[in-house]
């Protein structure tokens, strides 16, 4: 199992040291894969410590490079880094863009890199759909999240089909298509989850009908089973004076925590210090409350690290 965890951001300012909590997530491995076009732009590759993810999706650093309309990936990495199973193979009929991203992709916004890039289903003569095999899964249970794009707002993004052990079904996102510069978010718009999968994946998405279209983006493999389930870090002013402060965070007996914090949100809390020597906390099953500890200085972040006792 891994020991660095998707989180999400949640910005609490707290007096004049702005301090702010990241909330993280209980382990589960995810694979992910970004779809990016042969342009020989790089704002669309995601640097391994880049975190990217979101919606029905996780954010977590790590990403495999999927480049051009057809390619294939072997052994792809886990959001560890760590080298996996897990093969994937891709066809579509070429590759495009959402320019929309283009700036907040140059300066390194993970999300942006992501969406930036797309395996088109309306490219060439004849129009070719777009499908994508994914085998060799290490989970024996797992959820899918696939992500879209688009380089024209209107519309939405139509049904697609998923096939696994158990057979196949239909999936699709609601609301409309978006750039990137109008909504900067990954939700229900651009992402979609499919539950409960096992042993090989196929995924079909047919080529465009008039402004319905499936430019995919991006998917995400998460392991499921030790469900990712929010650990609702807190930060409130402690008792003992100015410029100290409580962390409290629901725990699960049997694991250890961390509570880490950085400047910026530029890397994954995996790689952020340990603050104020709050490491291998035990945990109890009820909530844990560390008090008193001095925070100072600019804007900072913190998360806490959910771990197994032999990492």
């Amino acid at each position: 199992m891994s020991n660095n965890f998707p989180y999400s951001q949640s910005a609490l300012t707290l007096a004049a040291c702005l301090a702010a909590s990241v909330h993280s997530v209980s382990f589960a491995d995810v694979v992910s894969v970004n779809f990016r076009e042969n342009n020989g732009n790089p704002n669309q590759l995601i640097a391994p410590t880049t975190v990217a993810g979101g919606g029905p999706g996780v954010g977590v650093s790590n990403w495999n490079d999927g480049l051009g309309a057809t390619g294939a990936i072997t052994d792809a990495v886990d959001d560890t880094g760590g080298a996996t199973t897990l093969d994937l193979t891709w066809t579509c009929g070429g590759t495009w863009g959402d320019g929309s991203a283009n700036t907040d992709a140059d300066t390194g916004v993970g999300n942006a890199q992501l969406q930036r890039g797309y395996l088109d289903d309306n490219q060439g003569s004849p129009l070719l759909p777009i499908d994508i095999t994914v085998s060799e899964i290490p989970y024996s249970s797992y959820d899918l999240v696939v992500y879209f794009s688009t380089d024209t707002t209107g519309d939405n993004y139509g049904p697609f089909t998923v096939t696994d052990a158990n057979g196949t079904v239909t999936a699709a996102t609601t609301g409309i298509k978006e750039l990137w510069g109008t909504n900067p978010n990954l939700d229900e718009t651009n992402s979609v989850l499919v539950s409960n999968l096992s042993g090989d994946l196929v995924l079909n998405f047919p080529v465009r009908s008039a402004g319905i279209r499936h430019s995919v983006s991006g998917l995400q493999i998460i392991e499921s089973g030790g469900p990712l389930l929010p650990l609702d870090l807190k930060i409130d002013p402690s008792s003992g004076g100015s410029g100290l402060y409580s962390f409290a965070w629901n725990s699960k007996a049997g694991l250890l925590y961390d509570l880490v914090s950085s400047t910026d949100l530029s890397t994954s809390p995996s790689t952020w210090a340990v603050w104020a020597g709050q490491t291998n906390i035990s945990g109890t099953g009820e909530e844990i409350t560390v008090s008193d500890l001095s925070v100072d200085g600019p804007k900072r972040f913190f998360a806490i690290i959910e771990k197994k006792p032999d990492n």
